[in-house]
């Protein structure tokens, strides 16, 4: 079996083609071309994370705000509570139970 030059330590899928040497492209290893990818990739993202922050923010501020209704609404209540039971328990020491509707008596 007779193999050409041409195909020697080559596979069928191969498709380099020699340059004759110099390349017409410069090689890009370590030069600005992936920081400027890397710099927009963080630019795309600096955007989504803010807007991401401030989404976060909203909601734990409006949960903050509901709690700290929630709690005047507790404490409100509780002070209702506190003045009505003062006020029965002050009525039951000032008028007597069997003098109540007499006058001058």
């Amino acid at each position: 079996m007779l193999r050409s030059s041409f195909a020697a330590g080559k596979a069928a899928n191969d498709n380099f083609i020699s340059a004759g040497g110099a390349s017409r492209r410069p090689a890009h290893v370590g030069s600005t071309r992936r920081a400027r990818w890397d710099l927009r990739i963080a630019v795309r993202l600096l955007p989504i994370a803010s807007f991401s922050a401030v989404v976060l923010l909203a909601f734990c501020g409006a949960f903050l705000v509901g709690l700290a209704f929630v709690g005047l609404f507790a404490a409100g209540v509780a002070g209702f509570d506190l003045v009505r039971r003062q006020m029965l328990a002050l009525r039951r020491t000032v008028v007597p139970a069997g003098r109540i509707g007499v006058i001058g008596a």
